[in-house]
């Protein structure tokens, strides 16, 4: 069954010390574009992110909102590197040495300075749980969001389907008026010929030649086998359990030029009637499947 491109989803979880809520939005989109705002500590789970998204949304633009909090005072740990503390204070004197300067460097000065005192917290970029809370969340909201997509899927499925059988059925239409059109113009031509001349003198050859050429211009007899072959597929597309939104396009596409392919070759006021109304059916049916997975 054929999904939407629009669709919504939220996910809340704890882990651990931590509460993480996710949001997923999504719209129509030629391809798979997918953007992702989350805290610092969350961008080295962006890939993964991605590639979980990736696997059950092939196409529209995605956007995910992630936010994350630590529950409690996590612990605070610093770390001191007494090399680059040693070698920041032998560097300051040698340069006071070699250029007559005061230095006036005091403990807290060094301390300060890069590379010599880290400080963090406790588990904050590689903490598991956080790991374990963001996909837990991202999944949650992936569910409801393939829930809504797959719903407003079948709102649009039962709108298209209505509209291939009205194509359907004015493509029988249009053949049974079709089979008509050349024996209308051999009445017609012969009608206004004896009208002109003695009946004795009518050149059935010519009439007959005529007759012909007119049938062979006018004939759509291809048009309209192609058209219900494109119909049946189409049909059968939007049941596959697969992304069919390009096919979908491709074969509308498809359709409207079978109609104008007729339009250009009718001549009967019904038949060109039929053909505008089946070409507004058929733009109908373009306009809802560009929001097609």
């Amino acid at each position: 069954m054929i999904k939407s491109m629009t669709g919504y989803g939220r996910g809340q979880c704890s882990a651990g010390e931590w509460d993480v809520s996710a949001e997923i939005k999504a719209v129509n989109h030629r391809y798979t574009d997918i953007n992702i705002r989350a805290s610092r500590q969350l961008m080295f789970m962006e890939n993964d992110i991605k590639k979980l998204i990736q696997k059950r949304v092939s196409r529209g633009k995605i956007d995910v909102s992630i936010s994350c909090e630590r529950r409690g005072e996590a612990n605070i740990t610093a770390g001191f590197d007494e090399a680059a503390f040693k070698a920041y204070i032998e560097l300051s004197r040698r340069l006071a040495d070699d250029y007559k300067l005061y230095s006036g460097l005091n403990v807290a000065d060094i301390l300060g300075l890069p590379g010599v005192l880290n400080t963090g917290r406790d588990g904050m970029a590689d903490d598991s749980a956080l790991s374990e809370a963001v996909f837990q969340c991202v999944d949650k909201a992936l569910e409801e969001l393939i829930t809504m997509r797959s719903n407003e899927g079948r709102n649009l499925y039962a709108n298209i389907y209505e509209c291939l059988e009205g194509l359907r059925a004015i493509v029988g239409s249009i053949k049974s008026k079709a089979d008509g059109v050349v024996d209308a113009y051999k009445d017609k031509l012969t009608a206004r010929i004896q009208e002109m001349i003695d009946d004795t003198l009518l050149d059935m050859d010519r009439l007959m030649l005529e007759i012909a050429i007119y049938a062979d211009k006018s004939d759509i007899s291809e048009e309209i086998t192609r058209l219900y072959s494109h119909i049946d597929q189409f049909s059968r597309a939007i049941n596959d359990d697969i992304p069919v939104g390009r096919k979908l396009d491709f074969i509308t596409q498809e359709i409207y030029r079978e109609f104008n392919t007729i339009a250009s070759k009718a001549t009967d006021v019904d038949i060109i009637n039929s053909v505008i109304e089946a070409k507004a059916i058929t733009e109908k049916i373009r306009e809802q499947i560009q929001n097609i997975e």
